[in-house]
């Protein structure tokens, strides 16, 4: 007498289920994820300090994707020097005394070369070369606009420490923060694993010029990125 009843339970559970489950909650296996990453960003994602150069976060994680998402390509765009101006979209008119975007690195370049997923890595540059906190934060968000316009997915790295004034270095620090604010969960932030209490890099992860990470630094932003949720997400969703 209770199997109709218990039959009549199992089925409006399952009724249930799929009315509420939504399309955007389904997920692949990683394997069968196809897209385009694309690096933007200074010379800690171009490979510096990072000895031999395939030590590098980039070079690791693409070693990461051939194995885990082979459909999935990797594009790095960084270079050397490069700040959030140099980033921004081609038609951007930058203040007098700001830098020109980079038409062949910026964020048109990746959207026009069919990015889904945009890793923007500008750990210290505008602040070592005087920008404000307010320009820079400014600058990653009109970027991460174009993206969300788009329905691109993308993730901002936190800032680093570097050796610099007093002053700067503490900015460094709060931007960090304010990033989190800014960002939310597409900010992967890695920053008090690096810091000591002066806001230098850590010995065990400074190349030695107090700017650059070492392979240790460079692995340390590898392991971390894999298992942040937006990237883990991003290479689970259809």
């Amino acid at each position: 007498m209770q199997k109709p009843y218990a039959l009549r339970i199992t089925f409006f559970l399952a009724i249930l289920c799929l009315m509420s489950c939504k399309k955007g909650d389904e997920f692949i296996h990683p394997k069968d994820k196809e897209g385009k990453i694309i690096i933007l960003g200074s010379s800690t994602a171009a490979g510096a300090g990072a000895s031999p150069s395939d030590s590098s976060w980039v070079s690791l994680l693409g070693k990461y994707l051939q194995n885990k998402s082979p459909r999935m390509t990797l594009v790095n765009l960084a270079q050397g020097g490069y700040t959030s101006f140099h980033i921004m979209p081609s038609d951007f008119v930058p203040a007098q005394g700001r830098p020109l975007a980079d038409p062949d690195r910026n964020v048109t370049k990746a959207i026009a070369l069919g990015a889904t997923l945009v890793i923007i890595n500008l750990p210290s540059n505008d602040i070592a070369n005087g920008y404000s906190g307010k320009e820079f934060g400014d600058n990653l968000s009109r970027v991460a606009d174009a993206l969300r316009e788009r329905r691109i997915a993308y993730i901002i790295t936190g800032t680093q420490p570097r050796n610099l004034s007093a002053d700067r270095r503490h900015l460094l620090k709060d931007l960090n923060q304010d990033f989190s604010h800014r960002f939310g969960p597409q900010l992967f932030s890695y920053y008090h694993l690096l810091n000591t209490a002066d806001n230098l890099i850590l010995p065990q992860f400074s190349a030695g010029d107090g700017v650059h990470l070492n392979n240790a630094g460079h692995r340390l932003i590898f392991d971390r990125l894999i298992a942040f949720e937006a990237f883990q997400k991003f290479l689970r969703t259809p």
